[in-house]
């Protein structure tokens, strides 16, 4: 894995200003409208290169980029008043913070797709995020991930593997 200090050195200001928006919840619309990439095309396929610089070259999620984000320090998590979220919700956002999507997770979960936005509505609502990606930045300012978090996932909300 690469190390923090040599990733950093490997992306620009402007990749850093990305990956904090990205954190922030800005998606390729916004980036867009930003005037950071003049499409959403080029904004998806930027973006998409940052995830693999940060997961070795592997494809990764944004959920899962702005995760990896924290834990190279590239973005930062300012601590918060700690958040406790039930089981449930927990689990989606370590799912969310592993890469898995929504429809991933509720699939595995045996959650209709209505469980599951409710899901994500309420583990939104807690933390106080405007999207997935702002849910993991959140997730890790009010301690519920931190970046030694082996992000166990049990698609059950008991904490228990299945």
């Amino acid at each position: 894995m690469t190390t923090a200090p040599l990733l950093a050195t490997r992306l620009s200001l402007s990749d850093l200003d990305v990956l904090s928006l990205i954190a922030q919840g800005a998606n390729e619309v916004a980036l867009r409208d930003r005037g950071v990439y003049p499409s959403c095309n080029e904004a998806r396929r930027e973006v998409a290169a940052l995830g693999r610089a940060l997961a070795g070259g592997t494809p990764i999620r944004w959920t899962r980029i702005v995760h990896l984000s924290v834990v190279h320090h590239l973005v930062p998590a300012r601590r918060s008043t700690d958040v406790r979220l039930p089981p449930w919700q927990l689990d989606l956002l370590r799912a969310w913070a592993s890469g898995i999507s929504l429809t991933e997770y509720a699939y595995e979960a045996s959650l209709s797709q209505m469980e599951a936005k409710e899901l994500e509505q309420l583990l939104c609502q807690n933390l106080g995020a405007v999207s997935d990606q702002h849910a993991v930045l959140r997730g890790h300012e009010a301690g519920s991930l931190t970046v030694h978090d082996p992000l166990t996932v049990t698609f059950n909300g008991t904490g228990e593997t299945s």
